[in-house]
C-alpha cells in the first residue's frame, strides 16, 4: 500500500496463487487495513472453508474468484500431483464462509454480527467465467483479467 491507502490485488492463474499466498501472510500480521479488493481469476489455490475464512478477514471490500470448470490444465496439474481436489479456480468457494465467519464472532463476543456480515458485500462472490471468455481467448491473459473486471463491475 501506499501509505495507509488500501489497493487492489488482481491475480490469474499463478499470480492468483500469489496474491492469496500474501492475503495469508497478512492475516498471521494482523493487516487488516491494507487491502481493498481482490479478483482470483483461475486460481490454483485450495478451496477449504479455512482458508479462504481467513483470508476474506484481510479483504475490506469485494473478494471476487472467478473460475472456470472447463480449464483442464488446472485439472491435470492437481489430480496429477494428488493435491485436495477443491481447487478454487475450478469451482466456486463454498457460500458456508458466512457461517464460519458468524459462529467465529459470536463467539469473540462481537455484537451484531448479522449486520456485520450483511453489510456491503457478499463474502465471496464467484464467477463462472466460462460465460464470459471462450475457449480459445483463455491464452490472451489481458484480455480474460479485462472481460472478468468488466462483468463483475469492478470500476463501477
Amino acid at each position: 500500500a501506499q501509505g495507509k491507502r488500501p489497493i487492489n490485488l488482481i491475480g490469474i492463474n499463478i499470480g492468483a496463487y500469489l496474491v492469496f499466498k500474501l492475503l495469508s501472510f497478512l492475516y498471521l500480521k494482523k493487516e487488516f487495513d491494507l487491502v481493498q479488493n481482490v479478483v482470483l481469476i483461475n486460481a490454483p489455490v485450495s478451496g477449504k472453508l479455512k482458508e479462504w475464512t481467513k483470508i476474506r478477514e484481510v479483504v475490506a471490500g469485494r473478494m471476487i474468484n472467478a473460475y472456470n470448470p472447463k480449464n483442464w490444465t488446472l485439472h491435470f496439474l492437481y489430480r496429477a500431483n494428488e493435491w485436495k481436489f477443491n481447487v478454487a479456480g475450478l469451482a466456486p468457494v463454498s457460500e458456508n464462509i458466512k457461517l464460519s465467519m458468524k459462529e467465529k464472532y459470536s463467539a469473540a463476543g462481537v455484537f451484531n454480527v448479522d449486520r456485520l456480515l450483511n453489510d456491503s458485500y457478499p463474502l465471496v462472490e464467484n464467477i463462472d467465467i466460462t460465460e464470459v471468455v471462450s475457449d480459445q481467448e483463455l491464452n490472451n491473459r489481458s484480455l480474460v483479467v479485462n472481460r472478468v473486471l468488466e462483468e463483475t463491475n469492478f470500476f463501477g
